[in-house]
């Protein structure tokens, strides 16, 4: 059997990294970025995130009353 040399324990490397969000948070983050990138330009934006625009006008849309901190909508 392979010895694993310098192995991370799981535990201790996931406390030593940034606290861990909530998907839509981060992927929320990666949207709005894409878009700012390209001067509000959606249709490219999507392009470069490999998706279709309306995924994006969607996901902006079921944003627009959720809080980061909970998920739910205000």
């Amino acid at each position: 059997a392979a010895k694993i040399v310098n192995a991370v324990d799981p535990v201790e490397s996931v406390e030593s990294v940034e606290p861990i969000e909530p998907l839509w948070v981060v992927e929320k983050r990666t949207i709005e970025e894409a878009i700012e990138e390209c001067g509000g330009n959606v249709n490219k934006a999507a392009g470069l995130l490999e998706v279709a625009p309306s995924t994006i006008y969607r996901k902006l849309q079921s944003w627009e009353n959720k809080t980061p901190t909970t998920g739910a909508t205000s």
